[in-house]
């Protein structure tokens, strides 16, 4: 638009009711170029803008942002404070703004930036009045703007409670609490859903609106739940229940109860949610409302989710509830035990937890003792089924030992009196106890021994029903069998012969038996199998778990080998093979040599398939004989397709070698592993690489001479006569891998020269070969560097390999570049630099540090060995670009630093003082290196380990330099970025390795460590925007303990003083230190207040608080309490108190 160029026309269009909001932020964006007179230009447009504000009609005034922002701009330009009072004055701000964020529909985020500004600029000049009923719509329509943005604006809240002064407001009167429940407890609630609820004023105006005595709160409640039920959700009705839980106290569960049903009106999936919150906060309810609510639940189920949960947190808020409801609890268990078993079983938990939890477990025992005699078939599961049993078996040891004695007398006394289903139940109940016996302290069982020995004076017409019972006796007490039992096994056994069903619990009585004595196995042995082969899988899993975790010596010694063998058959069938892997964990099964013997046997029998051929791998090759394994190479090594875990299967029966496989004695049975192997071009095979290392590490043996004479030529003759086969090429890379001696030199100058001659023409060739003979080299050269120094071909054929080879495949091309890299590394003779040039630029083309960066450590080890200058001048070259290297080049940068650091040493004067530049100079450009996050990571590590493994790299400058250079470090990668802990953690490490290694640098220097520790609190308190949770705090902690208790490792005196020489320049540290730790504590103190710490980091902070404490007397406590404001001393109040109970040492 066309602007006028007269100051009287400017104001007329400016003042016209026809110009825009826009046109006016148009015109007054273009004031500083209009050469016209306009003499306070701010005060006039500040005036315009009030004027349209105080006209409540003139909506879009107060909703275009862009005028709030020139009217925020305008107004810091007027620098007299009397003009701008007056301004202000004149604006009727609480109606504008409560025009304002009743009618503002978009622009929020900028909307609410801009109020901010003003609120701001209002509190600090003026006090608005505001009523209580406008501060509280004021506030709360704010909440509600900021609910839809994702930010929490949480100065903007502050800023406008100040503005309103809503929190002197004296006394609630009904008519505010009201008011609060119309307008802010809605935008409170989802405030807090939403951002969390760390403010604490908005906390504070809940808990005085609402919770105050004179408040009726359930009126309150009821009326905001009928009015806002479309605009409640879940989460708000869950926070509104756990601000009531917290606010109101134990004794008011009535008023809980309530509110309760309040909410579960409009929103009843939440009884559930809303019970668990009162069973983790340890508040309850009333019996009788409780008591009440369970029926209800059970009455109008539909079995869901939401009905199981609400079941289990009201038997979680009260015992007594399920003790008194038990019939109508068990009977829920036993009908719905098939619809829904993994809620009946977290019912049936929390029941017996019921009656545990109330000292009732043995009226648990008797209740379902009698349940299940009336009910019979429909709940005998209870007492049979493991899913269910095994709960009650568990919890016996909360059992005292007069109740068990008890249990038990009682139980033998009914099974010898009672009628058949009696005695069945009562059995059943009396095992879940034996079972839970093996749970007591050994201190408890000897006093119960003559209560179970009675169960042996039970006698039945089927003894077979008593014996799971005497096995869990025995089970329980070595040496508790009668001697009559003993005498009549082969009774016994004739009965046990005769019954048509066994189940597997009298086998195992019958093997518990023979612990004890002596008696023929061969029947029972046979009886076994047959059950085996009748039960079902599950049945015969647990069997042969059993016997072969708890049996193993009786199988190997009391079995036929017959009998055996077809157990290890049943053992290794597929169903059953996995229970190797639980059976292995016990070492003491490899002990037994029948049973690893046909086991072996039965896995070599099964070896096709990779399951066996991996529990082959678990059984220690001394437990297989040399005959056993040399068979089981041959079988597996014949194989038609040889597996990874084949071979490494070979790789472990090779660790001791037998000389008496096939691979073992011929060249082409060992080539044939690697013809057959279904892994190609790679670089080890455990299984070539043991056969070359057996026979060179005996090389003064006739058969191994011939071996490696033989093997070699069949080598060489395949490369020459079949030179595309690459698997002559890969033997030959493979024995030239373990060689440590000269026995393979013609080899490896004819695998050289075949190797190079095929680079050479590497344009003919597959890129996947290509690769694996650059990287074959390049392992042969690290292991041998002479092969190449006489060849200059080799550093030739290196340099022109790249240009003649070309791929589109990127992978690929990273691969071939890494390797030509490598090979290129082992045959270089130029400056260092050009090396890192290089690797700078593979690293930009996005090669991972791990795949090149070992090339460079060889190359550095070698020249900080034999060339001084040339390192040296790489290093000053390096520290160099450290303040000049382009950003994309920056990881690689600092890589190379890390290693060319790590291989400094002692005699190199020149290096050292280089390293204490280089640190001065990362320290100056550290900014440049904010992208490397895991580069400047790995360099903080290898500071850590220098300061203890290289101290002399550190001089007074340098270690002092480290303080500021962590804390630069610091601020330069925690702005804006997202979790830190690693980072902060690697920092804090350096400082603590300074103490422990450099401690007697700092003697007089305690400023650095205060300082570095202040930051470090700052650091974590700030943890929104730093990303440090607790495990910064701990890490910090720690430091704090190891300065504040200084040790004489850091200060070398141990070789000058004796013991008590150290101890009093401990004593004389201590006493220096307690002048400047207290400056810790207040900064402690001070942010706890100010900018609290999260929970979890406080609590890990805490130990290096008290450590302090530990350290200073009484006269800086008194001064410590002197400096802090009233705040602070309630604050050190309690933290002293807290110290003196938890963190003191007591020798109690």
């Amino acid at each position: 638009m066309e602007i006028p160029t007269s100051t009287e026309a400017l104001t007329k269009l400016l003042r016209s009711k026809g110009t825009t909001t826009s046109q006016i932020v148009e015109i007054t964006s273009h004031f500083d170029e209009l050469d016209l007179y306009f003499p306070n230009k701010e005060i006039f447009i500040l005036e315009l803008i009030q004027d349209r504000w105080n006209d409540q009609k003139l909506v879009n005034f107060k909703k275009d942002y862009k005028i709030w922002k020139l009217y925020n701009d305008m107004f810091s330009k007027v620098t007299d404070d009397t003009i701008r009072k007056k301004l202000l004055k004149d604006l009727r701000f609480v109606p504008h703004l409560m025009k304002t964020l009743e009618v503002l529909d978009s622009d929020i985020p900028e909307i609410l930036i801009e109020l901010e500004r003003m609120c701001v600029l209002i509190n600090s000049m003026i006090r608005v009045d505001v009523s209580a009923e406008n501060a509280i719509t004021i506030l709360g329509k704010t909440l509600s703007l900021i609910q839809r943005t994702d930010a929490d604006h949480e100065t903007l809240v502050l800023q406008v409670i100040n503005l309103t002064d809503i929190t002197n407001f004296a006394q609630v009167s009904a008519k505010m609490s009201d008011c609060y429940c119309r307008e802010l407890l809605l935008p409170t609630v989802k405030y807090f859903v939403k951002f969390g609820s760390e403010l604490t004023l908005l906390s504070d105006f809940l808990s005085k609106f609402l919770f105050e005595p004179s408040v009726d709160l359930v009126q309150l409640l009821e009326s905001f739940v009928d009015g806002n039920r479309s605009q409640l959700e879940s989460q708000d009705c869950i926070l509104i229940f756990e601000k009531s839980m917290q606010s109101l106290s134990k004794q008011n569960f009535s008023m809980l109860e309530k509110i309760f049903t309040i909410i579960t009106s409009a929103k009843k999936q939440l009884a559930p949610s809303l019970l668990k919150k009162l069973s983790i906060s340890k508040k309850t309810m009333s019996q009788e409302f409780l008591d009440n609510l369970l029926p209800e639940s059970l009455r109008d189920s539909k079995y869901d989710q939401p009905f199981w949960s609400l079941i289990l947190h009201i038997l979680d808020l009260d015992v007594e509830i399920g003790i008194q409801n038990f019939d109508q609890l068990i009977k829920l268990v036993v009908e719905r035990k098939s619809e829904n078993i993994e809620s009946v079983e977290m019912l049936w938990e929390k029941l017996i937890q019921c009656f545990i939890n109330a000292r009732e477990f043995v009226g648990f025992l008797e209740k379902i003792q009698t349940y299940c005699g009336d009910q019979r078939e429909s709940a005998i599961f209870l007492l049979q089924d493991p899913l269910f049993a095994d709960k009650i078996s568990s919890n016996i040891s909360t059992l005292s030992v007069v109740q068990l004695k008890f249990l038990i007398t009682n139980l033998v006394d009914q099974i010898l009196k009672g009628s058949s289903d009696t005695s069945d139940i009562g059995g059943s109940v009396l095992k879940l106890i034996l079972k839970g016996l093996s749970r007591l302290s050994y201190i408890s069982l000897p006093e119960l021994k003559p209560a179970v020995a009675k169960v042996f004076e039970v006698h039945a017409d089927h003894p077979s029903k008593l014996w799971e019972i005497w096995y869990l006796a025995m089970e329980v007490y070595d040496d508790i069998v009668p001697l009559d039992s003993l005498e009549s096994i082969e009774k016994q056994l004739s009965l046990f012969f005769s019954l048509p069903i066994k189940p597997k619990e009298l086998f195992y009585y019958f093997f518990k038996l023979r612990e004890y004595t002596t008696f023929d196995l061969v029947q029972l042995s046979d009886a076994l199998l047959q059950f085996l082969q009748e039960s079902t899988t599950e049945t015969k899993r647990v069997v042969l778990k059993d016997i072969f975790s708890n049996w193993y010596s009786l199988l190997n010694s009391a079995f036929s080998r017959k009998a055996l063998e077809q157990l290890t058959n049943f053992l290794v069938s597929e169903e059953c093979i996995d229970l190797l892997d639980e059976i292995f964990e016990d070492d003491n099964i490899f002990e037994e040599p029948n049973v690893i013997f046909f086991l072996v046997q039965k896995l070599q029998e099964r070896s096709e398939q990779q399951e066996y051929v991996l529990k082959l791998q678990k059984i220690p090759i001394q437990c297989i004989n040399k005959s056993t394994r040399s068979d089981l190479i041959n079988s597996l090594s014949s194989k038609k397709v040889i597996t990874k875990k084949d071979i490494e299967l070979i790789g472990h029966l090779l660790s001791n070698p037998t000389f008496k496989s096939n691979i073992e004695r011929q060249a082409d049975s060992l080539y044939s592993v690697l013809s057959h192997a279904t892994e190609k071009l790679t670089y080890e095979n455990v299984a070539v690489e043991k056969v070359w290392q057996n026979h060179l590490g005996q090389m003064k043996e006739a058969s191994s001479i011939d071996f490696i004479r033989e093997g070699a030529q069949f080598i060489s003759r395949g490369m020459n006569e079949d030179p595309n086969e690459i698997g002559y090429f890969q033997m030959a890379f493979l024995a030239l891998k373990v060689c440590r001696s000269n026995a393979l030199d013609p080899l490896k100058k004819d695998f050289v020269g075949k190797c190079l001659k095929r680079l050479s023409n590497a344009e003919k060739e597959d890129i996947e070969i290509i690769i694996w003979f650059l990287r074959a080299l390049y392992y042969v050269f690290k292991l041998d560097n002479n092969c190449i120094s006489k060849d200059e071909s080799a550093r030739q054929t290196v340099s022109n390999l790249y240009r003649s080879i070309k791929t589109s495949d990127k992978e690929m091309q990273k691969k071939l570049l890494t390797n030509i890299f490598l090979l290129y590394s082992t045959t270089y003779a130029d400056k260092l630099e050009y090396l890192y040039a290089h690797y700078m630029v593979l690293r930009n083309c996005d090669i991972e540090s791990e795949e090149i960066l070992p090339a460079i450590e060889d190359v550095l080890s070698d020249s900080s060995k034999t060339n001084l200058v040339e390192f040296n001048q790489a290093f000053a070259n390096l520290t160099f670009s450290l303040g000049s290297c382009k950003s994309n080049f920056n990881e690689g940068l600092l890589e190379l630093y890390r290693v060319q650091i790590e291989h400094l040493e002692k005699d190199n004067i020149i290096g050292t003082h280089l390293f204490a530049k280089s640190l001065s100079e990362f320290y100056t450009n550290c900014e440049n290196f904010k992208s490397a996050g895991v580069p400047v990571l790995r360099l903080l590590t290898t500071l850590q380990s220098l300061l203890v493994s290289k101290p002399w790299l550190f001089s007074q400058y340098c270690t002092e330099m480290l303080f500021p250079f962590c804390l630069k470090l610091m601020s330069t990668f925690f702005e804006g970025s997202g979790a830190n802990d690693d980072l902060f953690t690697a920092i804090v490490k350096v400082i603590s390795n300074i103490l422990l290694a450099q401690g007697v640098k700092l003697t007089n220097r305690h400023h650095l460590m205060n300082s570095f520790i202040c930051v470090c609190l700052e650091l974590i308190a700030d943890y929104k925007n730093t990303g440090l949770s607790s495990q910064s705090a701990k890490s910090l902690s720690r430091l704090i303990s190891n300065f504040v208790e200084p040790s004489s490792s850091g200060n070398n005196y141990s070789n000058k003083y004796s013991k008590n020489n150290l101890s009093s320049t401990v004593g004389l540290q201590k006493k220096l230190l307690r002048k400047y730790v207290p400056v810790l504590l207040i900064r402690f103190i001070h942010l706890s207040i100010y900018r609290p710490f999260e929970s979890p980091a406080r609590k890990e902070l805490a130990s290096g608080v008290y450590a302090i404490f530990d350290l200073i007397s009484q006269a800086e406590l008194n001064m410590i309490n002197s400096i802090l404001d009233h705040a602070g001393r309630q604050y050190f109040k309690s933290l002293y108190a807290e110290y003196k109970k938890v963190g003191k040492w007591d020798a109690n």
